[in-house]
């Protein structure tokens, strides 16, 4: 399988990972990362595979015509993996990621402008079933041609918003599920479905100020409540699952697509009873909120072995319904909001090794 068939997929996960502090072994390019690293890196003199990537993006509120609604956002991005193959079906990686935020919206909610913001060390251990062919490992396929893999993760609060959140870690679970050669082999079509349960320290939506526990803390800044305590967790999740799909294609030798994706539930530490604020479409009960992430983009192989590669796509990661809980946003471009901020185009430049 060429190394860039689901770079594009594997870039909007980690976009989504950056943005919402979630680490998972489900992301998107699950598949393509142990189809290729195990079952090539295993049977290496040294079985460490890996990749890196820079991507520079754009908000969609940077398109807006009307000076007063336009929100211009600039930001770069780059991207870490590191897997060790421990044995054919086997691996662990370790993944970080680093953004530069190069152009800051008067609105966008970014403490510092131009701020620079590490994510959360991620590691997964991910297993492929084998089945032994003329003495060689090769992946279980299941009826219909599909192969599948399992795999638990975890990470380590090292972004600034984790340690704001209070994060201590996370612990997650997933199953995915791969169809290779669809329509005389121009397409991968895969999904995967992950639990995830994080634990934080504080779980209310208040804290007491400790500006030394709290890097992001302001004086006098929308964070501080007054009465000596800062908001800091109203957004804390409990637990979530998250299910996603990826159509990766191949055109030509050195030209890729894909369409990714992915469909979140996440479950509140608190149960918020109704009172005299809430919204006319709030309801009682365990805070719980939906979000979506959707990508399309194409890259091209600068190399023979396609382990260079450009990139670009359009991402767009939002609720999935309106304000009103009445109309489903498209997933794959924000037409109704841009200025929100929603979407964003991004140029990337990456490789494998």
């Amino acid at each position: 399988m060429p190394f860039a068939l689901h770079r594009l997929a594997r870039a909007a996960a980690l976009a989504a990972a950056l943005a919402a502090s979630l680490v998972s072994v489900a992301a998107l390019a699950q598949v393509r990362d142990e189809l290729v690293e195990q079952q090539q890196a295993s049977e290496a003199k040294i079985p460490i595979s890996g990749s890196v990537g820079l991507e520079s993006g754009i908000s969609g509120g940077t398109l807006v015509a009307n000076e007063e609604q336009r929100r211009a956002s600039l930001d770069m991005t780059l991207s870490l993996r590191l897997a060790w193959a421990i044995r054919p079906g086997l691996s662990l990686a370790v993944s970080d990621g680093v953004n530069k935020n190069l152009v800051t919206n008067v609105d966008s909610g970014a403490v510092r402008p131009y701020d620079t913001n590490f994510g959360d060390v991620g590691f997964s251990l991910s297993w492929m079933p084998q089945t032994l062919e003329d003495g060689k490992s090769k992946p279980w396929v299941l009826p219909g041609g599909i192969i599948s893999s399992v795999g638990l993760s975890s990470s380590l609060p090292t972004s600034r918003s984790s340690q704001f959140q209070t994060k201590i870690t996370n612990l997650g679970t997933s199953l995915s599920l791969s169809r290779q050669g669809l329509f005389d082999g121009l397409m991968t079509l895969s999904y995967s479905f992950s639990f995830n349960k994080n634990f934080h320290r504080y779980a209310s939506a208040t804290r007491e100020i400790d500006p030394t526990a709290n890097p992001l803390f302001r004086a006098g800044g929308a964070e501080d409540v007054g009465g000596g305590e800062i908001a800091t967790t109203a957004q804390n999740s409990s637990f979530s699952l998250r299910n996603g799909l990826t159509a990766a294609f191949s055109i030509g030798d050195r030209w890729y697509a894909a369409i990714a994706y992915s469909l979140s539930h996440s479950w509140k530490y608190y149960d918020a009873p109704l009172d005299e604020f809430s919204s006319d479409y709030a309801k009682a009960g365990r805070g719980r909120s939906d979000n979506q992430w959707g990508s399309i983009g194409v890259s091209y192989a600068l190399t023979a072995s396609g382990q260079t590669a450009i990139s670009a796509q359009v991402y767009t990661g939002s609720p999935v319904f309106t304000a009103d809980n009445k109309t489903l946003r498209f997933p794959f471009f924000d037409f109704r909001s841009l200025p929100d901020n929603y979407s964003s185009f991004s140029l990337g430049l990456s490789h494998d090794f």
